[in-house]
């Protein structure tokens, strides 16, 4: 089947939300916050925390490599559990067996903190953006847990179900499904994916369905959401996506609309996710990598060689003091002067 030459797959990371309000957008920002929120966690569990990390105590994690120790501690009390008995009791405290629950918990709050208070893109970006992707019918990936992208494209009517440019797998009545991601193969050529592919607070299960609450809808302390969330060390992070029939639907569309598209465009994104970094570079059809990145990230030649030491692909990079004034998304990125 042909494809548009105007296709691409439109790759999002975090520097969409810190070209807004880097404090609020950083993780750390949001683990601060989280922490402090009355009724996220309780001081016996922050105690646990931050002995688990060996960090002055009631303490806040700092970093993935942190919340990696934190991950580590939720799997081995996961596998405690497995295996204790009725007979014989189990091999944790009370408080063990409350610790992933609790940890789970923390995290959905850290992601609602890239959620409220609710901000904007600028509206000439996101118009840009929304036309580009008619145009084009590229497919949209995030990695982000913020609803800065999806609420833009979902108010341009670029996300609305089976009958809109970009489907990400939800209806209001079903919820996700695998299914709803399936094209026939005349709507493949007009129809892209939008995948959350480390997920988002506002997905939750429902049962046996997987449902998506609205913004004004978004729930703090609540448990039901935790699977459907990657927010750990990068390490564990394919892990967490094999454990959610949701991202793992996504990352099997995201292998699918690899193999649409000649060209990848990475916006605002670091770099630093290996098992994404892998999945582009193993796509034989894909034989350039346009980034758009921050200018302040570094020295323009030390970054395209980091690029093209992670890229086998030709790369071609653009460095912005604002990556929200980036407006050529057909012609890709220009030379650096």
């Amino acid at each position: 089947m042909a494809f548009s030459a105007h296709r691409k797959l439109l790759v999002f990371g975090n520097g969409l939300g810190m070209a807004i309000d880097p404090d609020r957008f950083s993780l750390q920002s949001a683990i601060d916050k989280a922490w402090k929120t009355e009724g996220t966690l309780s001081t016996a569990h922050k105690e646990l925390i931050s002995l688990c990390c060996r960090i002055p105590v009631a303490s806040p994690p700092s970093n993935e490599g942190e919340l990696d120790t934190l991950q580590r501690v939720v799997s081995s009390c996961e596998f405690l559990q497995t295996i204790s008995s009725a007979k014989h009791g189990g091999f944790l405290s009370d408080h063990g067996e409350m610790f992933p629950r609790a940890i789970r918990e923390f995290i959905h709050s850290v992601a609602c903190q890239f959620h409220i208070p609710a901000e904007n893109l600028p509206k000439e970006f996101s118009d840009e953006l929304a036309a580009y992707i008619t145009f084009s019918k590229s497919h949209v990936a995030t990695t982000n847990y913020d609803n800065l992208l999806y609420q833009s494209l979902i108010e341009r009517d670029i996300l609305k179900g089976f009958d809109s440019v970009l489907r990400d797998g939800f209806t209001n009545t079903k919820g996700f499904q695998i299914d709803h991601l399936k094209r026939f193969k005349a709507k493949a050529s007009s129809t892209g994916f939008y995948l959350h592919l480390h997920g988002s607070p506002l997905y939750f299960d429902d049962g046996d369905l997987i449902r998506k609450r609205k913004q004004s809808e978004l729930v703090w302390n609540i448990g039901d959401s935790y699977p459907h969330i990657v927010l750990t060390h990068v390490e564990h992070k394919m892990s967490m996506i094999s454990s959610s029939r949701l991202l793992s639907g996504y990352w099997t569309a995201f292998e699918e609309a690899l193999g649409e598209v000649s060209a990848v465009l990475l916006f605002g994104y670091s770099g630093l996710d290996k098992h994404l970094n892998e999945k582009i570079s193993l796509a034989e059809n894909v034989k350039n990598i346009e980034i758009i990145e921050w200018a302040g990230s570094g020295e323009h030649l030390q970054r395209q060689k980091f690029w093209e030491k992670i890229f086998p692909q030709t790369v071609s990079l653009e460095r912005l003091d604002n990556i929200l004034s980036f407006s050529h998304w057909d012609a890709g990125p220009r030379e650096a002067k």
